[in-house]
């Protein structure tokens, strides 16, 4: 195909040149267009297929419409040049569609205070306790094989009216797995925590909070509801101590989801694997909510 000039008054520039947002018009021409039969072709032109060689040749620039008499250029444009409210809005659209969910739905001034990795069989007796003795409800996302290691614990869970959700069979870190891998990890998880409980568990929350469309397509096909979190104090940290824990959970709100952890796997160091300071910021944690007026409930499946 020969390459044809660009049309009179249509300035070519390159990439770096072109400013930001600007569109070039020029009259169409009579030369062969790539993927198309003529300048009058519209179609072409939406689907970026039909540029001319000559302005083809320089990088970052597409046809994106043209008429008989008219032509129109511009910059490709990256996800960045996106608005802000526009991502916001498709990462909405996506959880939803995955049944992913990160906040309690509006109503009542309520908050969640959710623990992961668990149960253990010393601090998640202890977690209880001061649920117990504070009259908060909680949500517990459980690793399958310390379920079965733990059975009491979790049927403790449940005399206490917490919700228990899913936190896969092994916790292992989903990303590195493959698809039949990952998929069985989360069954399993799943599978182990109806048994014990003798009724469904649709709660499930990825290890390390993974967002990755798989996973959350992998649940969703499971009949699981996948919940996220808003507040993170991270309590995980090697050293952390009760009034930091504590502090990293001061601006709650209304609908917010706090994840803590009653147990730990795969820790950053053998300290992290002390969870005295997560059962010693609680009662703080707690007080600091309800003088704000909120009140403590279990995630809904």
């Amino acid at each position: 195909m020969a390459t044809c000039p660009p049309p009179s008054g249509l300035s070519v520039t390159a990439p770096g040149e072109f400013p930001a947002g600007r569109v070039r018009r020029g009259p169409a021409w009579s030369g062969p267009l790539t993927g198309q039969s003529g300048p009058g072709s519209r179609r072409a032109g939406r689907r970026g297929d039909g540029v001319c060689p000559a302005i083809g040749c320089a990088p970052g620039l597409r046809v994106v419409a043209w008429t008989a008499g008219r032509t129109s250029v511009t910059r490709r444009r990256s996800w960045r040049a996106v608005p802000r409210r526009a991502r916001r809005a498709g990462r909405r659209y996506r959880e939803a569609a995955l049944g992913r969910s990160r906040r309690l739905p509006a109503g009542p001034p309520l908050v969640a205070l959710t623990f992961d990795d668990g149960p253990d069989p010393l601090y998640t007796p202890a977690v209880l306790d001061v649920l117990a003795e504070l009259e908060v409800r909680a949500t517990f996302f459980c690793v399958g094989y310390r379920v079965v290691e733990h059975p009491g614990a979790v049927e403790r869970m449940v005399a206490d009216g917490h919700v228990v959700g899913s936190h896969t069979a092994t916790r292992r870190d989903l990303p590195t797995l493959a698809l039949r891998e990952l998929t069985d990890d989360v069954r399993r998880g799943r599978d182990v925590l109806v048994g014990q409980l003798g009724r469904p568990a649709p709660l499930f929350r990825p290890p390390h909070g993974d967002l990755a469309l798989r996973t959350g397509a992998v649940a969703r096909g499971l009949g699981l509801r996948t919940w996220m979190w808003t507040v993170d104090p991270e309590d995980w940290r090697p050293g952390v101590q009760a009034g930091a824990i504590a502090a990293g959970c001061e601006q709650t709100g209304p609908g917010d989801v706090i994840v803590l952890h009653d147990g730990l796997e795969q820790p950053w160091a053998p300290e992290a694997l002390d969870r005295s300071a997560t059962v010693e910021a609680l009662p703080a944690i707690i007080r600091s909510a309800r003088a704000k007026g909120l009140a403590f409930a279990g995630l809904p499946g």
